[in-house]
């Protein structure tokens, strides 16, 4: 009984240490220090945006369940760094890396079940400013697909 306990617990160790590697964990423990923090449930967000100006990115509000906003000002190089180190220790991939002079913007994604769950984007400004964008998603691979693919002809 007791090693049945064991295992139990030690698989719901790993299950809860496994969620903490979403962007909801690196916006809990940096939402203090940002110059503008907001938690948007994807119900609300759509009512305000217009559809009519939406084309391809209709599948991603459609399907997003929550939009994280973390925007800094200061301390942009060690919030940089933290960021670098989240993406590493939860094995996001990289979709999207660009850099013009000091601006810079990348898109992440993480990948769970052949369905991608997270989008997050980075956006640098000349060292100045670091803004943060993290979706709950639940596209499957078609539906992402297809948003790259349209993304790339506008």
């Amino acid at each position: 009984m007791k090693r049945i306990v064991t295992v139990v617990l030690v698989f719901l160790a790993v299950a809860i240490n496994a969620q903490k590697t979403s962007f909801k964990s690196f916006y809990k423990s940096h939402k203090e220090n940002a110059e503008v923090s907001l938690n948007v449930p994807g119900f609300i967000a759509r009512m305000f945006i217009d559809s009519d100006d939406l084309d391809e990115e209709e599948v991603l509000i459609k399907k997003a369940r929550n939009f994280k906003i973390l925007t800094f000002t200061e301390r942009v190089d060690s919030v940089s760094s933290d960021f670098k180190s989240f993406v590493e220790s939860s094995n996001l991939k990289t979709l999207v890396r660009t850099k013009d002079g000091k601006d810079k913007a990348e898109i992440f994604f993480l990948e769970h079940k052949n369905k991608i769950r997270e989008i997050i984007i980075m956006t640098e400004d000349k060292g100045d400013e670091l803004v943060f964008l993290g979706l709950k998603t639940n596209l499957s691979k078609d539906e992402f697909s297809f948003l790259i693919t349209e993304m790339e002809k506008s």
